[in-house]
This record gives structure tokens, C-alpha cells and sequence, in this order.
């Protein structure tokens, strides 16, 4: 084995049943491991074996990249990964170092070229009444070009993108594989204006695939969803109003069958194509004022390339059959002005699965998460076969009565007895909070109407311990709140079910408010719902969120916290789905009903 000096319970066998199934000639391995468990080690080991012994080499891929920051971070998977990012996220270390953070290597000098030394990357050297006298070395382009003389020596994203070229196991974020894998844009936009990571990466399909945190692998429609607004894109392009024209080309606006929009929005992706690449076309043949202007252009140029590449990739998912729907959406900027846009998004995944992530491991797919649950649903919904495949659920370390999670005092919190409930509910989050008078706590509201209702309807002294984001802060405040809030104050966190990671002292304790079904106003959720299987995918996508709250506090087998479910529609769902929970869940439930007497379980 490779310089792991102790497993965790499960790890090792874990590490040798995927070992196992790879000689048997098995080509997908769910590993439905706890959480805290240390699938991160049982995968980056297992890289590593399938190296040594098949001198195969893979990818070990996770959704987001502060998840390949802990990664990288890790003492013990970090020698045995390849980790890459963005380019947007390493600073050009040939700027000076107080403007480092304000230029990334994607728009390093290796890219946009160095400002000119003659003309101060003005472009001119002087006027007199009737001329501009262009500089002769950059002949009034501003910038000459470059090549960086420690680019393989100094530059951190060079160093880290050619050691996960070469490694066994390079470590990126889906997004960065995906795009890292396609070659097909530079066919469609001016080399200078195509995104830099996809143009210089050289990525191949490999022998394995490794996917991190999979729960959400039916969900990856999102990767093509195309939000469309002002702010984003723009003039000249919104000045074109083709968004006016656009929108009644929806048909059906109350209709929830997505197979009746996809030719409409066909015509809008093909529409505004055709838009931004005029607008590409104009900004590259403008003259720059300066190399700071050219940054400026070079940023939008950029953008509206990306664009572009959305809006193909798009159109070759509607034009292999797959269903999409269109729905306005109003977002919040900055200054907290409401404004108005138009999300383009399909219903499924799997056709982008299958044809974009899966080739990426020929020979073996490991897809790990805590909450697989019905390992056929899950395989159909990511376009995966359902045959010769193996379903590991490796035991939980985790003694589960440091973890217990409790059911006892419930109200029903559904959309239509909400209001009429809230106090009851309130009373009960005042009560819990008053067992942890020093210590941080989480409130999962599920929703803003919810957290709204906690902050004007919670009294003091209660109150003043409550901290609250938005959508637009929500990561800033979680960072304030982890760093600098008071030891007992309580985040009313919107939407944080997954990805939180609470250890010790950071939350003892948390209230799961409502019941995190998904959104039926979302017009994807609810074309998706009415499939054939939609309401088993429904139920299913409550659950794993559900459950997934449940590893928010409680990371090791050596930390305590405990759970409360208030909605007794969440009860429920756990009732009628019993078989499909892993063991490590089942066992903080029975934990909280045998130390509250209960029976709602």
C-alpha cells in the first residue's frame, strides 16, 4: 500500500473490494461511504494502486474548488495527486507583487503580451497638430510580445497544469475537466479571445475516472444552464434587444413538458450566437487606448467567447434529443437593484454525462458520495448502465450516539401550514438553543421566506445570537461567521445542506427547519418531476439532501453535535423510505429516539 500509516475502519477494504472489481472486469463502482469517513484517502489510494499495478493513469474529479483546496491541502492524499485549477486563480508572477492579486495568469503578459517599455503601452509616442506618431516597437498595439523566461520555473500554474499532464492522478474540478477535454471551441472564435485554460490544456481521456461528492451527478445539468442578462454580456450586445424579441418564442409559458420549449430555445441559442459573435468580431477590429484598455477588452472578449461556447454546447444537447425549459429569474446585484434575466437550462444530465465525462475513463468510473441511496435510479439518472456494477457501503467509524439526531418535536411545515405553524416551530428552535447558551449552532431554513420569519419574528435575547446572509454574501458571511462571530452565535444558513464543514467547536448543534424537497417553481424541477420516474426522483432528491444535512456537524469519530428535525413531512419521508438510508444515518436516528423515548422511526 502506499504511505497511508493508518486506516480509518472500511478504508483498506474499501481500497481492496474496487481493486478487486477492477480485475473482475467491473467498469462502475459506487462507493457509498459515511461521511467523515475518508473517501478522499480511498480514492487517491486507489489511483495510486491502479498506477503501480495497471500503470494506468486517471482523473480524480470533484464539483467544487474548495474541494480541491482541501485536497491539496491534505497531508495525507496530497503527495499521491496532481492538483489543478483555473488559471484565474494563480496570480502572474511576473506583475509586481502589490498588483499580483489583480492579475491572473489568464491575462498574464504569456497571453495579453507585456506592456510596452517605448511607449508605456500607450501605443504612442507623441503627437503634433494633425498626428499621432504610432510607437514603433509595438507599432501601437500597446503590448509586445512575451515569453515569460519562468514560466516552467516560477509560475505555479504552469508547474501545477504540466504536473497534472503528466501525473497518474490529475485533480481538477468537473468544470475545469470538462472544459480542459474539449477541443472543439477553438474552431468557433477567434483564438485571442477563447478561454485559456481550454486552448493550452492538453487532457486526454484516461484509464480511470474518479468523481468525489457524486451525490449530485443527476444534477449536472447545471454545467450547460445558460443564464443570460445585463450584466453579464453587456454592450453592444444587449443594446441588439434580442431579448425582448426572444422571450414570447417560449411557447407554453405555464406549461411544465420541457420537450415543447427545446425548439424555441433552440432559435434563442442560435440567435444570440450569432449576436455576440458580431459583437466579438467589432471589439477585436477597436484599437485599444492603452495595455490597460486592452486588459479591459481582452476580459470582455473573453467572456462573450465563453459565451459562446455555452450556447454550442447547448444547441448539440437539443439537437441529440434532450428536453430543456426557459424561465425568467430576477437576481440582486451588488448595490441591491433587482434585475431581470433569462436562464436556459436542460432537465437531464445524462446525455452531457455520456457524452462528455464518462469517455474520460475507458477502463473503470468510482463514483463516491455518502448518500447514493437507490444505486438504479442513481445509475439512470447520470446515463450510466445498469449492469455489472458494484455497490460498496463501506461501515461508519462515527459512534452515533456523539451524533444522535432527534425527531421528536415536529410541526407540519408545509406550504400550506407554514404560516399558521411558524410560532410553534420558533418556540421549539428557542428551547434548543436555550440546552446550548454558549456554543454555535446552525438553523437550515431551507428558504429565504423562512429565514425572513426567524429574523423578524425571533425575540430577544434570542435574537441577538442569530447572524444571517443573502444570496448575493452568503460565502463572505459564512467565512466572517466561522472566523469572527461569538463562540455561541447561530447561522441561519439558506441552502447550506451540503458542503458545509462544521468540526468541533465550529457548530455543536443544528435545526433542519423544513424539509429540503426540491423546488417546484423551478421550472427544470418540475418538468423533471413529471417523467415517468419524476416522483421517485422527487422523493429521492428530498432525502440525499436531508441526509446530507445531517454530515454538516459531527467530521470525525472524535467530535459531538446533535441534530433536530422540525418538519414532520421530513419524518415521513424517512419512514417511507427506510431501506434506501445507509447505515450510518439509520444509526444517529435510532441514537436520538432512544435518547428521547421516541417512536416517530
Amino acid at each position: 500500500m502506499p504511505p497511508v500509516v493508518t486506516f480509518r475502519k472500511g478504508q483498506k477494504e474499501a481500497i481492496l473490494s474496487i481493486l478487486e472489481a477492477v480485475e473482475k472486469g467491473t467498469k462502475v463502482v459506487l462507493l457509498e461511504s459515511p461521511v467523515g469517513s475518508g473517501k478522499s484517502v480511498v480514492l487517491s489510494v486507489v489511483g495510486r494502486q491502479l498506477h503501480r499495478q495497471k500503470d494506468w493513469t486517471g482523473y480524480y474529479t470533484t464539483p467544487q474548488v474548495n474541494l480541491v483546496d482541501q485536497l491539496r491541502t491534505d497531508e495525507l492524499v496530497r503527495p499521491l495527486i496532481q492538483p489543478i485549477v483555473g488559471s484565474d486563480n494563480y496570480p502572474c508572477v511576473m506583475v509586481d507583487p502589490p498588483d499580483r492579486q489583480k492579475l491572473s495568469v489568464q491575462e498574464g503578459w504569456c497571453v495579453l503580451g507585456r506592456p510596452c517599455p517605448n511607449c508605456d503601452g500607450r501605443g504612442v509616442i507623441g503627437y503634433d497638430k494633425a498626428h499621432e506618431f504610432k510607437c514603433g516597437e509595438c507599432r501601437g498595439k500597446q503590448t509586445v510580445s512575451f515569453k515569460c523566461p519562468v514560466k516552467m520555473k516560477e509560475c505555479q500554474y504552469y508547474i501545477d497544469r504540466s504536473r497534472a499532464a503528466r501525473g497518474h492522478l490529475a485533480t481538477m474540478t468537473t468544470a475545469y475537466l470538462l472544459r480542459a477535454t474539449m477541443n472543439s471551441f477553438s474552431n468557433t472564435a477567434s483564438s485571442s479571445s477563447g478561454d485559456h485554460d481550454s486552448n493550452r490544456a492538453k487532457f486526454e481521456p484516461r484509464d480511470f475516472l474518479l468523481v468525489d461528492e457524486a451525490h449530485n451527478i443527476g444534477e449536472y445539468a447545471s454545467l450547460l444552464s445558460i443564464k443570460i442578462h445585463e450584466k453579464r454580456i453587456s454592450s453592444p450586445v444587449w443594446d441588439r434587444d434580442w431579448y425582448t424579441e426572444m422571450v414570447p418564442l417560449i411557447r407554453h409559458p405555464d406549461s411544465h413538458f420541457a420537450e415543447s420549449q427545446a425548439p424555441e430555445i433552440r432559435h434563442i441559442l442560435e440567435t444570440m450566437r450569432a449576436t455576440v459573435m458580431e459583437a466579438i468580431r467589432k471589439e477585436e477590429a477597436t484599437p485599444s487606448t492603452d495595455a490597460k484598455d486592452k486588459v479591459v477588452k481582452f476580459r470582455k472578449v473573453r467572456a462573450w467567447a465563453n459565451l459562446v461556447e455555452q450556447l454550442d454546447a447547448g444547441m448539440a444537447d437539443i439537437d441529440d434529443g434532450s428536453p430543456w425549459v426557459a424561465q425568467k429569474y430576477e437576481f440582486q446585484t451588488r448595490t441591491g437593484e433587482k434585475k431581470e434575466g433569462l436562464q436556459l437550462t436542460p432537465v437531464l444530465s445524462r446525455r452531457l454525462l455520456q457524452k462528455r465525462l464518462w469517455p474520460l475513463g475507458r477502463n473503470l468510473i468510482v463514483l463516491s458520495t455518502a448518500t447514493i441511496l437507490d444505486p438504479i435510479q442513481y445509475l439512470r439518472d447520470a446515463g450510466l448502465p445498469t449492469e455489472n456494477f458494484l455497490h460498496l457501503r463501506p461501515e461508519s467509524n462515527f459512534p452515533p450516539e456523539k451524533g444522535p439526531v432527534y425527531t421528536h418535536l415536529t410541526v407540519d411545515m408545509t406550504q400550506r401550514n407554514q404560516d399558521a405553524n411558524f410560532p410553534k416551530a420558533l418556540s421549539y428552535v428557542q428551547s434548543i438553543m436555550n440546552q446550548f447558551p454558549d456554543q454555535r449552532g446552525v438553523i437550515h431554513t431551507v428558504s429565504y421566506k423562512l429565514q425572513r420569519y426567524i429574523q423578524t419574528q425571533m425575540p430577544q435575547p434570542w435574537a441577538s445570537r442569530l447572524v444571517f446572509h443573502q444570496s448575493i454574501d452568503r460565502t463572505e458571511v459564512l467565512i466572517d461567521w466561522k472566523k469572527n462571530s461569538p463562540p455561541n452565535s447561530v447561522l441561519v444558513a439558506v441552502a447550506m445542506e451540503e458542503g458545509l464543514d462544521l468540526k468541533y467547536d465550529m457548530a455543536r448543534w443544528q435545526v433542519i427547519l423544513k424539509c429540503p424537497f426540491p423546488n417546484l417553481g423551478d421550472r427544470r424541477v418540475s418538468a423533471r418531476k413529471n417523467m415517468a420516474d419524476g416522483q421517485s426522483w422527487y422523493r429521492i432528491q428530498a432525502l440525499r439532501k436531508l441526509l446530507q444535512s445531517f454530515g454538516r456537524i459531527v467530521r470525525s469519530e472524535t467530535d459531538t453535535g446533535e441534530t433536530w428535525i422540525l418538519d414532520s413531512s421530513a419524518v415521513r419521508l424517512l419512514q417511507d423510505n427506510w431501506s434506501l438510508i445507509p447505515e450510518w444515518a439509520k444509526d444517529r436516528l435510532l441514537a436520538g429516539q432512544r435518547e428521547t423515548g421516541g417512536s416517530a422511526i
